[in-house]
């Protein structure tokens, strides 16, 4: 009952005055990381590519109204010839929705725009299996939500009960309630 008594002036100040909740680039990034799975595997025919998503770095506000994420991940080619080791780094940027049905922030309008291979040797022999790869990755990071409002905790349950809309500024996400 005390817990409620608290929490009263802070939903009276979230549902009156307050038009708008941020969520920083740092708690987006930690979500991606322990959330969103990590392990793929392509098989083009001639190879088999298998990768772990080692880290996932978000880029608030870069551009307007988008996204930045850096995929890093570790690929191990299986080839008949021989196998390959290599370490790829793919960029993408995406404009942010929220969906109100689950409270989850998710990506649309997702676009590839940079896929780096080291060392650097292996980038033109292994580079159209990459692009695969990161295509890949991008339809996974387009499916998943990248935060989402917890509804156990009751401020987080107002504040997406509340949120209309969202925007992107340098550093953060602001969920808007009007």
């Amino acid at each position: 009952m005390i817990k409620r008594l608290l929490l009263l002036p802070l939903l009276l100040w979230l549902g009156g005055c307050a038009s708008q909740y941020s969520i920083s680039e740092q708690q987006v990034q930690q979500y991606l990381n322990d959330k969103v799975v990590k392990q793929f595997t392509l098989d083009s025919g001639r190879m088999l590519v298998e990768s772990g998503v080692q880290s996932l770095e978000v880029s608030l506000g870069e551009q307007p109204e988008r996204i930045s994420v850096k995929a890093t991940a570790a690929l191990k080619i299986k080839s008949p010839v021989f196998p390959l080791s290599a370490t790829m780094v793919a960029k993408f940027s995406a404009k942010p929705r929220y969906e109100p049905s689950n409270h989850g922030l998710y990506l649309d309008d997702m676009q590839l725009e940079d896929v780096q291979l080291t060392p650097e040797k292996l980038q033109t022999l292994i580079n159209p299996v990459a692009r695969d790869f990161a295509n890949q990755a991008k339809g996974l990071l387009q499916l998943q939500p990248i935060y989402v409002l917890d509804d156990s905790k009751a401020t987080e349950a107002k504040i997406a009960s509340m949120t209309k809309s969202i925007k992107v500024e340098p550093g953060q996400l602001i969920l808007m309630f009007k």
